[in-house]
């Protein structure tokens, strides 16, 4: 088959989620730098908040919040749904049974035997 399948909905939302995810790590690096660090809370000291804060705690604030918002986001979507093939299991199986029942050579020896027998 050369039919692609179509991309599933939970790695839209998981991409979303961390996106997302970046944008809020960035607010919360920031507002730990102003209430923690005690930087300025002005527009010009937001650089200084910023880098106030340590690279460490820096980096497991963005990956904390950016794999926990990508894991909600793709946990919460739903499914895509996906075409099912058309195949009857039921009939299959009662064929099969149906033809193991039947004697073979029922048929067979019908068309081999001579007509006044």
């Amino acid at each position: 088959m050369t039919d692609k399948a179509p991309v599933e909905a939970k790695v839209y939302a998981a991409t979303i989620g961390t996106g997302a995810g970046a944008v809020v790590s960035a607010f919360i690096v920031w507002l730990l730098g102003v209430i923690v660090w005690r930087a300025p809370f002005t527009a010009p000291g937001a650089a200084e908040a910023v880098a106030s804060v340590p690279g460490p705690v820096t980096a497991i604030v963005g990956l904390v919040i950016t794999v926990g918002s990508s894991f909600i986001g793709g946990y919460w979507a739903k499914h895509t749904p996906r075409p099912q093939p058309e195949v009857d299991l039921v009939a299959e199986r009662d064929d099969v049974a149906v033809r193991a029942m039947r004697p073979q050579w029922d048929d067979d020896v019908r068309e081999d035997t001579p007509d006044d027998v």
